[in-house]
């Protein structure tokens, strides 16, 4: 058994030729004789005579885009700058004043690591973790304002935040034996407290709501309403700082902190310590 199948050719539109083509490619022939001995005086051929590929200057997408040597490229300056700064704007931008800022960037040299791949200098990469710290402001605006991307601002300011926090921990915040609490003891304190030697109180840090359900439990403050981190701070009579605890979470109340901070090992028979009510 079989079925017979009959072709069936359907044409919607006329086939047109163009016969002035046809006519100039039957008019040139299919070999064609080069005389070695005289290739000088031979035409180049532009394209392929079965192609026919018109030329790349006919073309305004390509004639008309910039061509720009990647080497003479830059990377953009800086816009601002700790040589331009005085005493105003540096306590605006750092909150330090400018010769406080270049005591404090010698005394980095040495907590500093081995020289990075940065193209950022030394001094800038210390000015934006100052502004940071100081303004909030995010890593977007910061690499707009010195000259780099994103991402190379949020790691100058990761590599450089335990730097800062090493430098104040050994450097900068130290208990004050007694003598020198009684010689920079301020008159007020004198008269009313003669005895004290420190003041403590609890701070609170925004942070952002932790996906964990119970880090999120654990860092939301029933005082502040939002998801914070909690530190206890003491400081001397006249302001200098002694002491720093560790984070904890906002939910942790001002005694838990207290007593598991590490303060009260710092403390001697008879010291006073003053305090908010709490």
């Amino acid at each position: 058994m079989g079925y017979e199948t009959h072709a069936v050719r359907r044409c919607v539109e006329p086939l047109t030729v163009n016969t002035l083509q046809v006519n100039r490619f039957a008019a040139e022939p299919a070999d064609v004789e080069v005389d070695v001995d005289n290739l000088e005086n031979i035409p180049l051929q532009k394209c392929d005579v079965g192609v026919q590929w018109p030329e790349i200057s006919e073309h305004n997408y390509c004639s008309s885009k910039s061509t720009k040597d990647s080497a003479t490229q830059t990377d953009p300056a800086p816009s601002i700058s700790a040589y331009d700064f005085d005493d105003k704007d540096s306590r605006f931008f750092t909150g330090i004043h400018i010769a406080s800022f270049w005591q404090l960037l010698f005394a980095l040299t040495d907590f500093l690591p081995q020289p990075r791949t940065i193209k950022l200098a030394v001094h800038h990469q210390l000015l934006l973790v100052l502004m940071r710290l100081r303004l909030g402001l995010m890593f977007t605006d910061l690499g707009k304002r010195f000259g780099i991307s994103r991402t190379t601002a949020c790691e100058i300011f990761a590599v450089w935040r335990p730097i800062l926090a090493r430098f104040m921990k050994e450097k900068i915040i130290a208990w004050l034996p007694r003598d020198t609490l009684e010689r920079i003891r301020p008159q007020s304190f004198s008269v009313h407290y003669p005895k004290a030697t420190c003041i403590i109180d609890c701070t609170e840090i925004f942070v952002q709501r932790p996906k964990n359900l119970r880090k999120r439990a654990q860092t939301y403050s029933n005082y502040k309403h939002h998801n914070t981190y909690k530190a206890l701070y003491c400081i001397a009579p006249n302001g200098f700082v002694m002491f720093v605890s560790k984070l904890f979470g906002g939910r942790a109340s001002d005694t838990f902190i207290t007593r598991n901070s590490g303060l009260i090992s710092h403390l001697i028979p008879g010291d006073q310590v003053l305090a908010d009510r709490v």
